[in-house]
């Protein structure tokens, strides 16, 4: 089974390759392509549930890796390492992130009150996908480890994370569907789960991504949602993510609503590597990375705020946000086709007549109150507005 394999902390898409099950499969995309998230997510609340520090700080994650590949990830553009990968002492762990300045997202240390004066630590991890079959816990007891945890520090967030098919049961009563995932989201601040499209063989339907960071938000209601994001192949022989699904996976998962991104790098069989990430693709993430981190205070403001808006043809994908006396519109070109002279109509942007496109060193005219632009495969463009 998969906890044979990675150990305490395991994700279920990767049980197959240990020869275990996750249930049906991922359900193909249904989302309309044509622009924004969904009606819901428009004026969302900045944050909350205990997560003042995601002000201006975008967490970007790699999971479970040593102390010894801490320098690389960080000259990748990641800022936190997640869960402690077995084999390895936990307070070396600790003390290797505290020196390479990298924040902590982990079980709670031996001595859970001595997290108190670690300004690296994130959030308290709770055991992994403790929805799935194959690795479950029940909510009840969740539900009990997170009110003994604020306890000790109720500043301190709850992270869980979830099989990102959202398609668990019960294995004792078969319980299911939303208001059983409810019950785990109350024992917990912190709402994430994972998915792997391309790992999966679904590379041309990046969709679900976005699908799943709507699911996640519509069960975590005020809380921040994270999502995982696949950047090699978990199984020796499995398809290996490009540099541009990587590229529109990332984006896909912000448009629609993330706070945060976490890879997963590791392979588990036919041997266990910590890291099988591409160059080429290490290189795509260096560069989002920084994008990212740059943008970070704006990514965290309110989703999709009313006073803006933006519609454009599918198969690009939208967002916005409003910062320090300017409007930001993210969109992506959600096809690994490129697709040129694409409309994107704005709304709340008063009489301005051009926008620079962040990080490309060029502007747009905006024509009556629309922006027309070419599109690369899976490209994002990120307009400024003044």
């Amino acid at each position: 089974m998969l906890r044979a394999c990675l150990g305490a902390s395991v994700t279920a898409a990767l049980v197959a390759a240990c020869g275990g099950s996750t249930g049906t499969a991922a359900p193909a995309s249904t989302a309309k392509a044509t622009a924004a998230p969904g009606s819901h997510a428009s004026g969302a609340p900045a944050l909350s549930e205990g997560s003042v520090m995601l002000t201006h700080l975008f967490p970007i994650g790699a999971y479970v890796q040593a102390p010894a590949n801490f320098g690389m990830w960080k000259s990748r553009g990641v800022n936190t390492m997640v869960v402690v990968p077995d084999g390895n002492s936990e307070k070396a762990w600790n003390k290797a992130a505290v020196r390479d300045g990298l924040y902590e997202i982990r079980a709670p240390a031996g001595n859970p009150a001595s997290d108190a004066s670690n300004r690296n630590l994130l959030a308290w991890a709770l055991p992994d996908e403790p929805d799935d079959v194959t690795s479950q816990v029940p909510y009840a007891k969740i539900q009990r480890t997170y009110r003994a945890w604020k306890r000790i520090d109720p500043r301190v967030p709850v992270y869980i994370n979830f099989n990102g098919q959202f398609n668990q049961h019960d294995v004792t009563t078969d319980a299911a569907g939303a208001s059983w995932y409810h019950q785990y989201v109350k024992g917990a601040n912190w709402i994430t789960s994972d998915l792997y499209p391309v790992n999966s063989g679904q590379g041309n339907d990046l969709g679900v991504i976005g699908q799943e960071v709507t699911q996640l938000r519509q069960l975590a209601g005020s809380r921040p949602v994270f999502v995982f994001i696949e950047s090699g192949a978990f199984a020796a022989g499995n398809p290996v993510i490009t540099p541009d699904q990587f590229r529109g996976e990332v984006w896909e998962a912000i448009i629609h609503g993330a706070r945060g991104i976490f890879y997963f790098p590791v392979q588990i069989t036919p041997h266990f590597k910590y890291d099988v990430t591409p160059p080429a693709v290490a290189a795509e993430m260096t560069r989002q990375d920084a994008t990212i981190t740059k943008l970070a205070g704006v990514l965290q403001g309110t989703i999709n705020p009313r006073s803006l808006g933006a519609t454009a043809p599918s198969p690009l994908q939208v967002a916005w946000r409003s910062s320090a006396g300017h409007s930001y519109f993210f969109v992506l070109n959600l096809s690994p086709t490129a697709v040129s002279h694409q409309t994107i109509a704005l709304s709340g942007v008063g009489s301005a007549t051009s926008a620079t496109v962040y990080g490309e060193n060029r502007t747009v005219p905006i024509s009556g109150n629309t922006i027309t632009d070419n599109f690369g495969p899976y490209a994002i463009h990120i307009y400024q507005v003044p």
